[in-house]
């Protein structure tokens, strides 16, 4: 099931979101935050992570690459 929701972003999960909209969310938030000059911690899932190092890294293709 992971592996679909991951070739089809823009499906929502079940009781959840999409990827597309889930990379959004997650890349408007750290876009605001990482801009902050207060030292913070954040504690999140592995999915977060995923987009935050996607977002730093640059890459438009989200978790289709990541995954990979």
């Amino acid at each position: 099931m992971l592996e679909y929701f991951i070739e089809n972003k823009k499906s929502v999960i079940p009781d959840g979101e999409s990827l597309d909209d889930l990379e959004q969310r997650t890349y408007e938030f750290f876009d605001k935050e990482l801009r902050s000059d207060k030292l913070t911690c954040f504690v999140t899932h592995n999915s977060n992570i995923v987009c935050l190092q996607n977002q730093i890294e640059g890459n438009t293709q989200g978790f289709q690459k990541a995954m990979k």
